[in-house]
């Protein structure tokens, strides 16, 4: 005879013989991928906040930039959406030691101010080919647009890939709870 405590922990032991036996299951995978339509439009606020060391006093100098977009799919070419992008609005905040400067192309804005000449982008319209992971394959706009972008250290493209979410290449797994 086996002694008590064996007995009673040998039909818990044969369940997670049985258990740990089973084989495993493969978790279900999506492929995750943009589907553009002609004609869809939606509209959005691209805000880039940046944060630069300062030779002034020591302190950080902190610009946040905010364009009020609109898209429209214009075409799509082998799943690649075509899309013409509007900016409908700039917004721009300035912190630094010695001065804090708002600017809002539909406000009022203080005619000596360096954050006027983001009015050469309201109205301005980019056309952009998007992958279907999200990927800017192509970026078109104007040479004064693409100056002001370039002038900030960054290209309009580069801009812009931050305000359009990448998806993975391969699929991902569903997470089971």
């Amino acid at each position: 005879h086996f002694p008590m405590r064996i007995r009673h922990s040998l039909p818990l032991l044969a369940a997670l013989a049985l258990v740990t036996s089973a084989p495993a299951q493969e978790p279900e995978t999506h492929l995750l991928r943009y589907t553009f339509t002609k004609g869809q439009q939606s509209h959005v606020m691209a805000v880039q906040v940046m944060e630069m060391s300062n030779d002034m006093m020591g302190k950080m100098m902190t610009m946040k930039l905010g364009l009020h977009l609109s898209f429209e799919c214009v075409d799509v070419k082998d799943g690649n959406g075509v899309l013409v992008l509007t900016t409908n609005r700039a917004t721009a905040k300035v912190q630094n030691p010695m001065m804090e400067e708002d600017f809002d192309s539909d406000g009022e804005n203080d005619p000596d101010s360096m954050l006027n000449d983001m009015n050469h982008l309201v109205g301005v319209e980019i056309t952009a080919t998007l992958s279907d992971r999200g990927e800017i394959v192509e970026l078109d706009l104007d040479d004064d647009a693409a100056e002001w972008f370039n002038r900030g250290g960054m290209s309009a493209k580069q801009f812009f890939a931050r305000s359009f979410p990448v998806l993975p290449a391969e699929a991902v797994a569903v997470a089971v709870n």
